[in-house]
């Protein structure tokens, strides 16, 4: 493993569907002047060409999962990497004409640092591979089906948005609205087990009406082999977990997510939690980025401590002083 010292500012990514998939994939970096750009992307994709902004080709390693990336000598704004393939059905995850299962955790897009795909020991137990810190993704997907993705639809099949991991399903997969108005993607396979369950999926919308009705979306994911990483952020659910699964972990825990281990956190933890992770962003971010990053941050962490959008600013000059404030909203 090797930890990056880089982070990727933004993707644009085109991704078309055929028997197996073909992607050009636009990354800016937050330094161009490294000799060597570090990456994980899933070895079953063979990367055709990477090249600058200016078209010129960049030197680069393929090694199983790993892709090392040479840097030029008066440095690079972007990359472009060409590639295509993909997952087989072994797997569980698939990217084809008739179906994508491609979950934020993955990497089918090339991820900063060389990370493990799978846990020791655990040849089909995934490792979670979302980005460290969010990226802005454009993604534009050429296929005769509907794809959904946790991004904010734009067009057709096209999203963006900012993200530490996209989502993209399609194929044998509906939505409908809960009674709360969250949207729910699933699985057609499962229909029969929504009606089933019609009392456990009412339980969980309490729940989340109790909670303030933050969670927007529940994406439940086809086929996922046991154990492999779910996104349980404040606003969305994206897991194979069934509304089943969902009540059973919530009666257990207090919380829908299965896999987290609950620690008690003070008011203090979380402001600690807040200011490193503005720093460590502060290296990598600027302008209206930085920004919006930390204030989601703020947001996700301070919350449930009575805090709220207007009190951001505030909260920044106490806890990190005035010179950093005015840096963050200049």
């Amino acid at each position: 493993e090797r930890e990056a010292d880089f982070q990727i500012i933004s993707y644009d990514m085109d991704l078309k569907l055929g028997r197996q998939m073909r992607a050009t994939v636009t990354c800016v970096p937050s330094d161009g002047d490294l000799d060597t750009y570090a990456m994980t992307l899933y070895r079953l994709y063979q990367v055709d060409s990477i090249t600058d902004e200016n078209g010129d080709a960049l030197e680069y390693q393929q090694d199983e999962n790993t892709l090392l990336i040479y840097g030029q000598e008066d440095g690079i704004r972007s990359f472009t990497l060409k590639y295509h393939g993909g997952p087989t059905g072994a797997s569980c995850l698939y990217n084809n004409w008739y179906a994508i299962d491609l979950p934020g955790w993955f990497p089918y897009y090339p991820v900063p640092g060389w990370h493990k795909v799978y846990l020791d020991g655990e040849d089909w137990k995934y490792a979670d591979n979302r980005l460290k810190y969010p990226a802005e993704f454009q993604i534009q997907l050429h296929t005769d089906g509907t794809v959904y993705s946790d991004l904010e639809r734009m067009d057709d099949n096209l999203f963006q948005g900012t993200s530490c991991g996209p989502t993209l399903l399609s194929g044998f997969v509906g939505e409908r609205t809960l009674t709360n108005g969250t949207t729910n993607i699933y699985p057609y396979l499962n229909k029969a087990d929504i009606e089933a369950t019609k009392d456990l999926e009412d339980c969980v919308v309490k729940v989340i009406e109790q909670q303030g009705n933050k969670i927007r979306l529940i994406m439940e994911l086809p086929i996922v082999p046991m154990g492999a990483p779910g996104i349980y952020e404040e606003d969305r659910i994206i897991d194979s977990s069934n509304f089943r699964a969902l009540a059973a972990a919530y009666e257990r825990s207090g919380q829908f997510d299965w896999q987290k281990v609950i620690i008690p956190v003070t008011e203090e933890d979380r402001i600690s939690t807040v200011k490193a992770v503005y720093y460590n962003m502060k290296e990598t971010y600027e302008g209206k980025m930085l920004f919006d990053c930390v204030k989601d941050v703020y947001l996700t962490h301070m919350q449930e401590f009575g805090y709220t959008e207007d009190d951001f600013e505030e909260f920044m000059i106490k806890n990190l002083g005035q010179e950093e404030w005015d840096y963050l909203n200049k």
